[in-house]
């Protein structure tokens, strides 16, 4: 059982930046715990190798071992797997573009996390079903669980969340024509994007959008060429 356990928890650890030695992982994880009647490996084997599948942009697949995840979590009462799954779930829907089904997946993960006194996790649930209103084009919903995600940041010291929480704020004041907003979000959240490349790029551009819109082009200017390096 240990074997089953050290592999799938490499397979987890593994998924985001090495998604192909992951799916390997998960799968080996998977028969050997398929071969020991062993419940638990199985349900969290299915859910990295659910993981692995979408990352590697194999969505139908990654889709039917996460369900397969879930009602093995639900037997087994393990609502820690429970919550896992039901965020990969609604990742999958979200990029199958089944944004409602995505939005009760998110829904659920929230729940959970309320459940079991997970505010990091409430607070990622928060933006993410923002995330999906927005989407679906309800601005009022989304700027209302950004904001309720942004409490618990307050709150709890999560900056990760607090920062997607500016970030995507920034976002919907933009498309709503609030530019002046969104720059106050943008460069709230700016600082705390700078650990992550890919996000301070879209940070700095995204100012730089925001700057352009009114018509500030000098400034605007400078953030994209910001952006660009």
């Amino acid at each position: 059982l240990l074997e089953v356990d050290e592999l799938t928890s490499m397979a987890w650890e593994l998924r985001r930046q090495d998604s192909s030695r992951a799916l390997t992982l998960a799968e080996e994880a998977f028969a050997f715990a398929i071969s020991l009647d062993y419940t638990k490996g199985v349900a969290y084997s299915l859910l990295a190798k659910a993981f692995a599948l979408f990352r590697l942009a194999r969505l139908p697949e990654a889709r039917s071992c996460a369900e397969e995840a879930k009602g093995y979590f639900e037997t087994l009462g393990d609502k820690s797997g429970s919550l896992k799954t039901w965020n990969t779930l609604g990742i999958v829907y979200g990029e199958s573009g089944d944004l409602l089904a995505a939005l009760r997946a998110f829904l659920q993960v929230d729940a959970l996390c309320k459940e079991i006194s997970d505010k990091r996790g409430e607070a990622d649930a928060l933006n993410n079903i923002a995330n999906v209103h927005a989407y679906l084009g309800d601005f009022v919903s989304a700027l209302d669980y950004h904001f309720q995600s942004l409490a618990v940041c307050e709150a709890h010291p999560y900056p990760e969340a607090r920062t997607s929480a500016f970030l995507n704020l920034g976002v919907i004041y933009h498309d709503l024509g609030q530019y002046h907003e969104a720059l106050e979000y943008y460069l709230k959240g700016l600082e705390g994007a700078q650990s992550e490349p890919f996000l301070h790029a879209m940070a700095l551009r995204n100012i730089g959008r925001s700057h352009q819109k009114l018509a500030q082009n000098d400034l605007a200017r400078s953030y994209f060429g910001q952006s660009l390096q």
